[in-house]
């Protein structure tokens, strides 16, 4: 979570209303070994694609960070339906799990800039 407080400050925004663990980004699950020798970028993207495919060692499992995201897409609706709108600052793939979610709760993506460093996503309630 500190990823995520230091681009609200990089954002300007003054006040934090609530910080919660469900929306934390999935740990990247590692070996306990250090060969071979890859650069952090290569070894990155190869143990989120096996994660994609189950491996979970000194991580989080696609299953519990799926029901993660569940959770924390009910809490999106039930602030969206007391406060009329909401903002989550979040990354990587808990985003893209989140919003999978959103969607099928009925959510709809009505702007986006992309899937980039610090691009955004609005979705609206159908």
């Amino acid at each position: 979570m500190p990823r995520a407080i230091g681009s609200i400050e990089k954002l300007g925004l003054k006040e934090i209303h609530e910080t919660d663990a469900v929306f934390r980004e999935s740990p990247l699950p590692y070996f306990n070994w250090s060969w071979p020798f890859l650069s952090f970028f290569t070894w990155a993207v190869a143990l989120r694609v096996l994660w994609l495919f189950g491996f979970a060692t000194n991580g989080e499992s696609i299953k519990t960070a799926r029901a993660r995201a569940q959770t924390g897409a009910g809490k999106l609706h039930q602030y969206a339906t007391e406060h009329g709108s909401v903002f989550l600052l979040g990354h990587g793939i808990m985003n893209r799990l989140i919003a999978k979610e959103l969607s099928s709760k009925g959510w709809k993506k009505v702007e986006s800039n992309g899937e980039n460093y610090w691009s955004y996503s609005v979705y609206e309630r159908l």
